[in-house]
């Protein structure tokens, strides 16, 4: 079977091969399926889904990577293609272009793609909280105790536009600090920014789980700005509790064509975050692409028990996380075209 992986914006290195493995892994767990049941007549070929995800951020993207060595996709009849991009952005682009079937992204940004009159939906709830934190780099030119310091410096985000770039936003005009006045830049995925962060590259980074593991490890008087790691942290940050973070979003005429189709992924979805509950991180790890992991592995343990408490329990959007993501966004948020469905999700 052909290796080949289709490119979507900006392709990340590392990403073919994984893409070979998970079709390897369900290519396997059908032959046993095949072997077990005694079925002497050739298949048919499983349907191809292309999900556009952020490459290097398989820790960040937990539920999508375990599908595949897991058997959550094998058991739903899947042959998924992980197409991994430069960011949020980049996947959502695919997705609205049509290179991509489904995408990987945070929800604000469909949001804001609904708004423009794009007809994308979420529909499967991945992740609860944002799960990142803000952190001054320790090699920063010059101090910068507050959020109110950040006025004049350089940020540096996964990608421009992103969830975290949008979150980090709102806080700062809550601080009385105005966007434009704040130097945001994109890194990219993977260690890029942890490293652009340590180097004293951007003064202060907006990380995720594994970054802010791997700076703390080699930095343990490292400062926050900002956290929202857990509910409680997110509350104090953001005001509330939960806020729908990252989904599965797709078009809606893929939806509607392909309603069977939605229907085994969301199912998919749903059993890998029950695998991921139900293993330790040092399973977990095992399991992922060597390009998401860190140099240090404990940095990755805790890096995946942290994302763990972000997920969802069975991948359903709640009226009060889409609230609080409308909120934020306040007047930018639209009310004309509904977001968000969880009719393809099984009780």
């Amino acid at each position: 079977m052909s290796s080949r992986v289709l490119f979507a914006f900006g392709l990340l290195s590392g990403s073919a091969a994984y893409s070979v493995r998970l079709r390897a892994q369900f290519l396997l767990a059908s032959v046993l399926l095949t072997a077990g049941t005694g079925c002497r007549h050739q298949q048919d070929p499983a349907p191809t889904v292309r999900i556009a995800a952020t490459g290097g951020a398989a820790i960040a993207s937990l539920p999508l990577y375990a599908a595949g060595p897991s058997g959550c996709f094998a058991k739903e009849g899947l042959d998924v293609r992980i197409e991994e991009t430069a960011g949020s952005t980049k996947s959502m682009q695919a997705l609205v272009g049509g290179s991509a079937d489904v995408a990987f992204c945070d929800y604000l940004k469909v949001l804001n793609v609904t708004n423009q009159g794009q007809p994308v939906r979420s529909f499967v709830l991945l992740q609860k909280i944002p799960g990142f934190v803000a952190v001054v780099s320790p090699n920063t030119s010059q101090p910068i105790r507050r959020l109110e310091d950040v006025k004049g410096r350089t940020v540096g985000t996964t990608t421009l536009g992103g969830g975290y770039h949008l979150l980090f936003s709102n806080i700062l005009q809550q601080h009385g600090v105005n966007p434009p006045d704040v130097k945001a830049v994109g890194v990219g995925g993977g260690m890029a920014l942890s490293l652009a962060v340590e180097r004293g590259v951007v003064d202060v980074g907006l990380v995720g789980p594994l970054g802010l593991s791997y700076l703390q490890r080699r930095h343990p008087s490292l400062l926050m700005l900002i956290d929202t790691r857990t509910a409680a942290a997110t509350k104090t940050a953001l005001g509330f509790e939960e806020i729908a973070f990252f989904v599965l979003s797709a078009r809606e005429d893929w939806l509607n064509a392909q309603p069977q189709l939605a229907r085994k992924l969301a199912a998919s979805m749903q059993c890998s975050i029950a695998w991921v509950h139900g293993h330790t991180p040092q399973q977990i790890r095992e399991i992922l692409p060597k390009a998401s992991q860190s140099p240090e592995e404990q940095s990755d343990f805790e890096a995946i028990a942290a994302v763990k408490t972000a997920l969802t329990d069975d991948g359903r959007m709640t009226t009060e996380a889409h609230a609080a993501a409308v909120r934020l966004l306040g007047t930018t948020a639209t009310t004309n075209r509904q977001p968000y469905t969880n009719d393809y999700l099984g009780h």
